[in-house]
Order: C-alpha cells, then structure tokens, then sequence
C-alpha cells in the first residue's frame, strides 16, 4: 500500500472509530469504557492547557478501570440534572502512525438538550487520540483528549464528551 492509500486507510478506520464513539456515548454509555485500552487515559481540558501541556482541566482518567467507576457511579449513584448531549465530530487528520500507533485530531461539537428547552451548544474542541491496536486489529484508545475551546461549561459535566 502505498503511503497516501495507507493514511487513507488509517484515517477511514479511526473515522469509523469516531462514528462508534459518539453512538456509544449518545446512546449507550454504559459502554462508553469498552472503547479505550486497559491503560487508556481520558482528559478534558481547555485548548490552552492542551498546547501549553498544562495539567489543569475539567476530568483525568489514567486508566479503564477508572472510567468504569465514572460510569457506574454516573448510571447507579449520581444526580444531575436529565438532559441529552448529541456529540457531532469532523472528519479526523492523522498526524503519526508508526507500528500498531496512530495519533489524530478530529473536531467536535456536542449539542445539550433538555426537557422543555432549545437545544443549545455544550461544547466545542478537539479530541487529540492516540490509538492503538487490540490483537484483533480493532482500534481502542490508549488516550482521547478532549481539548474544549470554552473555558466554561454550563453544568456539571456528567456524561462523556
């Protein structure tokens, strides 16, 4: 395969990733950990702390079973207020693959919608990945930053962006 067919190829598989990723966390977010790696990270933070690779922002989560905790605690402990997110993500850009590695930015929009209310916009960023590939060539995240361009958001930010 050629170098521009390979990036192709990569960027049509991490896209599809992308796609399951937001169906995941739109529809079924109890299966929200199931799409990262054991040692897979999650991090949300403003786009300011990302390119300076400050450590403040909003959520760390160094590892799965960490993410696993948030999603129980979110479906069996938690009270928040009932709303709906809508995640809307762009086409993804590759910027590394080397071995069983691939590093990509995709941009993000995620709508919030409640009860009675017009939808209004929850967040906008960029996800910056690294992938990495299960022994069934399936990609997982061993890490997914979600790089806010709000420095804000409007409420406790219980579900996964």
């Amino acid at each position: 395969m050629t170098g521009d067919r390979k990036m192709e190829g990569l960027a049509a598989a991490v896209d599809r990733f992308n796609t399951h990723y937001v169906y995941v966390v739109d529809n079924d977010v109890s299966s929200w950990p199931e799409c990262f790696a054991e040692d897979g990270g999650y991090h949300v933070l403003t786009k300011d702390s990302a390119s300076e690779d400050l450590p403040a922002g909003f959520l760390f989560f160094e590892r799965k079973p960490q993410l696993i905790d948030r999603i129980n605690a979110l479906l069996n402990a938690s009270i928040y207020p009932k709303a709906n997110l809508r995640h809307l993500i762009g086409a993804c850009k590759i910027h590394e693959a080397t071995g069983d590695r691939i590093k990509a930015t995709a941009p993000f929009v995620v709508y919030e919608s409640r009860e009675q209310e017009v939808p209004s916009v929850y967040a906008t960023g960029q996800y910056e990945d690294e992938f990495i590939r299960n022994e069934g060539g399936e990609l997982l995240l061993l890490s997914r930053r979600c790089a806010l361009d709000n420095d804000i958001v409007r409420t406790m930010m219980a579900l996964p962006l």
